[in-house]
C-alpha cells in the first residue's frame, strides 16, 4: 500500500468529537488525493418508541445531532467530494463493513473511542470487528493531546 492515494474513503460517524476528527482526517486524505471522495456514514438503530409519532421524533432528534456534528466537521470545506449517509442497522461494524465493500470503498476511517491506558482499551467493539475484515484497509483515527 506504500504510495497508495485513497479515492474513496468511508467514515463510521456517530456525530462524537472522535468521529468528527476522523472525518477531518478522512477529508484531508481525499484532498490529498486531488479527487476523493469521503462518505461519513451513520449507523443508527431502528427506533423502539412505541408510537409511530414517538418513532418520527426520535428518528428526527437523531438525524439533527448527526447533522450537527458532519456540519461541524465538514466547516469551511468543499462540500462536493463529501457527505453524510444515515442507515438503520443493527449490527455497526458489520453494516460499515458491507456497505465499504458493496459500494467499493478504498480505506475506512473510525474515530477512538475507549478508556485511557493501554493501546486494547483504545479500540473499540466496532474497530475490533472491522480490523478483522482482511478485505478492508482501516485507519485509526487518534485525536492529538
Amino acid at each position: 500500500m506504500a504510495g497508495r492515494m485513497f479515492t474513496r474513503v468511508l467514515v463510521g460517524f456517530d456525530g462524537s468529537a472522535s468521529a468528527q476528527h476522523a472525518l477531518r482526517l478522512a477529508l484531508r486524505l481525499a484532498a490529498d488525493a486531488g479527487h476523493g471522495e469521503v462518505v461519513a456514514l451513520a449507523v443508527v438503530p431502528a427506533s423502539r418508541a412505541e408510537t409511530e409519532g414517538g418513532r418520527r421524533r426520535a428518528e428526527e432528534a437523531t438525524r439533527e445531532e448527526l447533522e450537527r456534528g458532519y456540519a461541524e466537521a465538514t466547516a469551511g470545506v468543499d462540500p462536493d467530494n463529501s457527505r453524510l449517509r444515515i442507515v438503520e442497522g443493527r449490527q455497526v461494524a458489520e453494516t460499515l463493513a458491507g456497505y465499504a465493500e458493496e459500494h467499493g470503498f478504498d480505506l475506512v476511517v473510525l474515530g477512538r473511542h475507549g478508556v485511557e491506558g493501554a493501546l486494547h482499551p483504545h479500540v473499540g467493539h466496532i474497530t475490533e470487528t472491522l480490523v478483522r475484515n482482511e478485505r478492508l484497509a482501516i485507519l485509526l483515527a487518534a485525536e492529538p493531546r
